[in-house]
């Protein structure tokens, strides 16, 4: 059985400790509906570094 990344323990503590360190929505500064993104796709091989993560609200859904 595959295991969805996103689902898993390591992606939930990657995930928790940027929003942590961010505070806020790179692009609108928001504090509400957080959620951590890749700027190179985790799909198209892009890294679960620093680096590579932004924390963005969900309320810009639509222009992701």
């Amino acid at each position: 059985m595959k295991i969805n990344f996103y689902s898993s323990k390591l992606w939930k503590e990657i995930r928790l400790k940027i929003i942590s360190e961010d505070k806020n929505c790179a692009v609108c500064q928001t504090t509400e509906e957080l959620d951590v993104h890749h700027k190179i796709k985790y799909k198209n091989n892009g890294l679960n570094t620093r680096e590579n993560l932004i924390t963005l609200s969900d309320i810009l859904q639509p222009l992701k």
